[in-house]
């Protein structure tokens, strides 16, 4: 099923003759997926997938065969080529005790719906009102499948993006949101900070400020001085949190 990629590189007429093919970029983005994962948007031809990884900081070397993560993520650097990727992306062959239980889970399934179907027949339902009634469940429940993949897809998306973010502030040794966080939480002792003592108020303030200052440095936008009132500590605490995204974005923009 591989030979068909193989005799097709590199391409061999047009502009882009001697770059890869098609199928060969998808095949090394399949190999690259079993050390990352690269979502790649359906009905992509070869000038979209090109585009579509340049948007996502991977670069295809046609000359070497080759897909580049040039992130600035843990992934810098990681290359993949097409004689890695057939390797990484042939399938395992089934043994015979994995093709046993796969027959053996299938057998149990058609087996509990012939007698359902049984059940609801001997009940008075006719044969053809049950089959119909089947079908309209198994629709039910591909597209109740469809909507969990793509929650799943959304979530797995907002999670990627949010480690980026902090992995850029890492990268410039800027506080992240979890150490702001967490050393709000260390001198709270998890309290609330309108109900702390006016001491703590301001060990929470100061803190606060010293991030601030870092974030601002950096390129954040300014914010006034965090006061320590019991009135106004919490949202102005509060309202610091937004500059680091803000802060992540504009550096992801710069990388």
């Amino acid at each position: 099923m591989y030979s068909r990629y193989i005799k097709d590189m590199p391409l061999k007429s047009g502009p882009n003759k001697g770059e890869l093919s098609a199928p060969e970029i998808r095949k090394l983005i399949r190999g690259h997926n079993k050390l990352t994962n690269i979502k790649v948007p359906p009905g992509l031809d070869r000038a979209g997938l090109i585009k579509f990884l340049k948007s996502k900081r991977y670069a295809v070397d046609h000359v070497n065969k080759m897909l580049i993560d040039k992130s600035m993520g843990q992934g810098r650097g990681r290359k993949i080529d097409l004689e890695k990727a057939e390797r990484l992306t042939k399938p395992v062959p089934k043994t015979e005790e994995q093709k046993a239980a796969t027959k053996a889970k299938k057998d149990v399934k058609v087996a509990a719906t012939k007698k359902r179907e049984g059940d609801l027949i001997k009940a008075g339902a006719t044969l053809a009102k049950v089959r119909a009634d089947t079908k309209v469940k198994k629709a039910a429940n591909v597209k109740k499948k469809a909507a969990s993949d793509e929650l799943d897809r959304r979530v797995a998306v907002r999670t990627a993006q949010a480690k980026k973010r902090t992995d850029i502030l890492k990268e410039n040794g800027i506080p992240t949101l979890e150490d702001y966080r967490s050393g709000i939480e260390k001198i709270s002792g998890g309290k609330i900070l309108s109900e702390l003592s006016a001491a703590k108020r301001k060990a929470v303030a100061d803190f606060a400020n010293s991030v601030e200052k870092k974030l601002s440095a950096a390129g954040a936008t300014d914010m006034n001085v965090i006061s320590p009132g019991p009135a106004s500590i919490m949202r102005d605490v509060g309202n610091l949190e937004r500059h680091f995204d803000f802060l992540a974005t504009k550096l992801l923009k710069k990388a």
